[in-house]
Order: structure tokens, then sequence, then C-alpha cells
């Protein structure tokens, strides 16, 4: 009795250690639901939300985990890209609101110009004549025209 207990024992340890060995056994065990009724399997059926219950980190050796030359490349050029976007953004407010300041001046200055029919220059300390008046004004509308509409 002694002997076949033996015998069993080894034939026992021997079906563990190759079962051991097999690829299901370093496998992922997947879990997932049908029919109201759990499953586990080291496939899960196509189109089953199944969730991975038990990965064997032996079966990643050697795999590294670190995103590759090409994605960190494609990483930083998204960067890059969205970096000249927010820049070119800014230019383009900046440039707005420096449009908006010089069709503000050159409104009132022409609010200014328009309700004096005679302007005296103080720096020079002299009037300005009617046709120098009117190149002021033309000039402002210009000014106008091309930072306010």
């Amino acid at each position: 009795m002694r002997l076949f207990a033996r015998i069993f024992l080894v034939f026992s340890a021997g079906c563990l250690f190759v079962s051991g060995l097999t690829p299901a056994a370093i496998a992922e065990t997947y879990r997932w639901v049908e029919d109201g009724r759990v499953h586990y399997g080291d496939h899960p059926p196509v189109g089953a939300e199944a969730e991975i219950i038990r990965s064997d980190p032996s079966m990643h050796q050697g795999i590294d985990s670190r995103p590759s030359q090409a994605a960190e490349e494609a990483a930083q050029a998204a960067r890059e890209q969205r970096l000249e976007k927010e820049s070119a953004e800014k230019q383009k407010a900046a440039a707005a609101a420096e449009r908006s300041e010089r069709c503000d001046q050159a409104r009132q200055q022409l609010q200014w110009y328009e309700q004096r029919p005679r302007v005296f220059l103080p720096e020079q300390q002299r009037w300005l004549d009617e046709g120098e008046r009117e190149q002021r004004l033309q000039g402002l509308r210009e000014s106008i025209r091309e930072n306010c509409d």
C-alpha cells in the first residue's frame, strides 16, 4: 500500500508540474458574464465585455513598457504644434487689440478735428490751413477704414 501511495504521489506531482508549464497556466485569465452566468477562461468570446483577473508577469518579461521612439516623437510634435497654435492665437489677439486701439484713437481724433474748423498747433506755434486740416481728416478716415472695419 505504501508503494501505491508513493507512485500516486509522484504521478500527481508530475502532473501538477507539467500542467504548470502549459501556456494556459501562464496566460491571462478573463472573467465575463453571459446569460446571467459568470464564466472564466483564457480567451473571452468575441464581443463579450471581459475583465482580466489574473495575468502572469513572467508572460510580459522582455517587453519594454516605455513609449517607443516614434510615440515620443509624435507626442513632441503634438506639443510643438499646440504651442505654435497658442502662440499664433496670442499674436492674433495682440494684433486685434492693437487695431482696436488705433481705431479708437483715430475716431477720437477725427471727432476732435471735425468739431474744430480752425486748429492751432502749439508745438509749431501756428494755425493749420484748410488744406492741411483736410489732409489730416482724410488720413484719419483712412485709418478708421483700415482699423475699424
